[in-house]
């Protein structure tokens, strides 16, 4: 209790009037100053099932210092320090933040700020709050099929809360991101309500630490379970993964390491000394066809010239095998576009100035044959096979250019020569019906046609 102390003061008495004089004593008699404390109460946030946040600011004390404060909270109004269910958070004044726990879903909370001194208890005014109904998230299950890109995760869902689940799968990042990944992250959705469910997250980096938890939506929020960790491998030899595990071709990645995507790798081509990035595709025809981009020439027309790009890095022209492989060679190039256009141009048709390396030794019409080759394709109609030694690829191997007789070449060609390319799609393309090109269309010419500076090169090791 504060309580002041006794102060006199000297006067002079009349007696006969009992007038006060100037050296007669005067006693004033203590009194009791209460402290008080000013404050208010933090808006609610961060609203959960069963947590959220709220706090105080000390604004004046009268008299005292604070020695407790916090928040007190019930499901009854105007709650006090007498219950179990409040924070403690310091002393003194100022702002301060506290953390709302224990809360029961879908049930509506009174919260007050509280200061304590020594001799009474303050409160800021009150504010309500209702708690969510989003789902309960139980676990998220230890990672396991753990490769270079994926892993097979589980997570358990034991609640709804009575408000039907919207989403539900499982939210991941490196760790040098966050520890506590949430939908801001990266996203693998698994269809269900709940109970126990499993799902694949893809796109991971070879020799990274990740975490993963499973999450539940609902029209009132998102849960998560306790994110886990795991890292995925690091990079084997062969696998491309880096300068040191390159192989020598993309064929020899799909051979070795077939589940690989489809993406750009490190290669080192045979007798060279440097690996180099390559794209390849690991869809086609069992994946493995590579591909380095020529975007600055030089400009060739003939398979034989004395210097084209990538001859230096041990590649050639790509050698056209299939109609999945004429796939391939589309799809990579609209891909690289649409990711890197400042690099690899804006354009399909600059890549398909010719239809690349299926050239003769000598000028011939061939207008009544299928251009393909016919060891491995055969033919149809009334179409013949191919005369010996006529269209070709330098290693000899499976070609294709069409599936039926067009009216080129029709005699007008410069040995050695490339076959001019049109008729190319647009870009952007999407495959329809039917999903894989059926004939190319392409003309000979006794100049040759020249590539242009954008075309594809390859190891061409996919047979």
């Amino acid at each position: 209790m504060d309580t002041s102390d006794y102060h006199y003061f000297s006067s002079t008495q009349n007696s006969s009037t009992y007038e006060l004089l100037a050296n007669d004593t005067i006693k004033i008699e203590p009194t009791d100053i209460l402290p008080i404390t000013t404050l208010t109460t933090t808006a609610i946030s961060s609203i959960a099932n069963t947590t959220a946040i709220s706090g105080g600011n000390i604004n004046a004390t009268t008299d005292d210092v604070v020695i407790s404060r916090g928040v007190v909270w019930s499901t009854t109004s105007s709650p006090t320090i007498d219950l179990s269910t409040k924070t403690v958070d310091g002393s003194g004044s100022g702002s301060f933040a506290s953390s709302i726990t224990g809360l029961s879903p879908g049930i509506t909370y009174y919260v007050r700020a509280y200061a304590t001194n020594s001799n009474r208890t303050d409160y800021g005014a009150q504010v309500s709050f209702t708690s969510l109904k989003a789902p309960t998230v139980a676990t998220t299950s230890a990672a396991t099929s753990i490769t270079y890109y994926t892993a097979l995760m589980g997570g358990s869902i034991t609640s709804d809360n009575g408000v039907a689940i919207t989403a539900r799968g499982f939210v991941y990042a490196t760790a040098a991101t966050t520890s506590t990944p949430s939908l801001t992250n990266s996203i693998t959705t698994v269809s269900g309500t709940t109970g126990s469910y499993t799902g694949t997250i893809t796109g991971l980096i070879p020799n990274t630490t990740y975490y993963v938890s499973s999450y539940a939506t609902n029209s009132q929020g998102t849960n998560y379970g306790t994110p886990v960790s795991f890292t995925t491998p690091a990079p084997a030899a062969g696998s491309g993964l880096s300068q040191a595990t390159a192989p020598a071709s993309g064929y020899d990645l799909a051979q070795n390491f077939p589940t690989s995507p489809s993406g750009w790798y490190w290669i080192k081509p045979a007798g060279q000394t440097n690996a180099i990035q390559m794209y390849v595709d690991m869809t086609e025809e069992g994946g493995g066809y590579d591909f380095y981009f020529i975007t600055a020439g030089p400009s060739i027309s003939t398979v034989n010239a004395a210097d084209w790009g990538g001859k230096s890095l041990g590649l050639d022209l790509v050698m056209p095998r299939s109609p999945q492989h004429w796939r391939a060679m589309v799809n990579a190039v609209q891909l690289a576009i649409t990711n890197n256009p400042t690099t690899y141009g804006s354009t399909l048709s600059a890549y398909f100035q010719t239809v690349y390396g299926v050239y003769n030794t000598a000028a011939g019409n061939y207008t009544s044959y299928i251009m393909r080759d016919p060891t491995y394709y055969g033919t149809s109609g009334a179409a013949t096979n191919l005369p010996a030694n006529s269209y070709r690829v330098k290693d000899g191997g499976r070609w294709w250019l069409r599936n039926t007789t067009f009216g080129e070449p029709n005699g007008d060609y410069g040995a050695y020569g490339l076959l001019g390319g049109y008729a190319v799609p647009t870009y952007p393309y999407t495959w329809t019906a039917p999903a894989l090109p059926t004939d190319l269309s392409f003309n000979d010419l006794s100049s040759n046609y020249p590539t242009g500076l954008y075309y594809l090169v390859s190891t061409n090791k996919k047979p």
